[in-house]
């Protein structure tokens, strides 16, 4: 195949429209249009559009090796949220982290947003669901297939709770949301982010607010 041709492959696999992946790549869709219909064999977009579609960036640039890593396959796990894309399901609002609070709190809906930019989401997700892009290095780890890297998306459910050992975005006694590892020590909980250069900060859970919901996915910076 040449390179429109893995590039439609690689669109249909991820299950986005040519919109969807313009918009994710910030292009216009004639842009995608041109580039399948053969206008040009190449693009200075193919490791957004590999990283958006979920897959190999060496294949889709130059055809070598297969189209999904064997790595990516297999390393999926129960208590993260999983990076690769499937099918895209829904178009959730992409709001910053600051309006997390606000958003969970005053119980808005998908459908209720007037925020123009939206986000395909390729996993289930309530009518509250939204998604903010990491602000900092506070879930970048030694363990990389773990890591949320500083703009990548992430999607919160906020009616999904989180069980210890998952992602869970947590307001600590109603602060600036923060995103980490929900852990149980000693007793008590605590949201534990990846990177040990940030503390762990300990959750009052008598409050009903500390919870804004568990990361049901974390996508490539869009």
């Amino acid at each position: 195949m040449n390179f429109s041709q893995r590039l439609k492959a690689a669109r249909h696999h991820a299950g986005l429209t040519q919109r969807q992946l313009a918009d994710a790549v910030r292009v216009t869709q004639p842009v995608i249009s041109q580039i399948e219909n053969g206008a040009s064999l190449k693009s200075v977009h193919t490791s957004k559009i590999a990283a958006t579609c979920g897959v190999n960036h060496l294949w889709l640039a130059e055809g070598i090796g297969d189209m999904l890593d064997s790595t990516d396959e297999n390393s999926s796990e129960s208590n993260g949220p999983s990076h690769r894309l499937q099918p895209a399901l829904y178009s959730v609002p992409l709001i910053s982290l600051n309006q997390a609070f606000t958003w969970t709190k005053g119980g808005f809906e998908m459908s209720d947003s007037k925020t123009v930019e939206r986000l395909p989401c390729p996993v289930p997700v309530g009518k509250r669901a939204f998604a903010f892009r990491m602000p900092n290095d506070s879930m970048v780890g030694t363990r990389n297939d773990r890591s949320i890297y500083e703009g990548w998306a992430v999607f919160i459910d906020p009616d999904v709770a989180p069980e210890p050992g998952q992602i869970a975005l947590a307001s600590i006694n109603g602060g600036e949301p923060i995103l980490g590892v929900l852990t149980l020590h000693g007793g008590r909980t605590y949201i534990k982010p990846a990177n040990p250069q940030y503390e762990m900060e300990l959750v009052n859970t008598d409050s009903t607010d500390w919870c804004l919901g568990r990361a049901v996915f974390t996508g490539y910076a869009m």
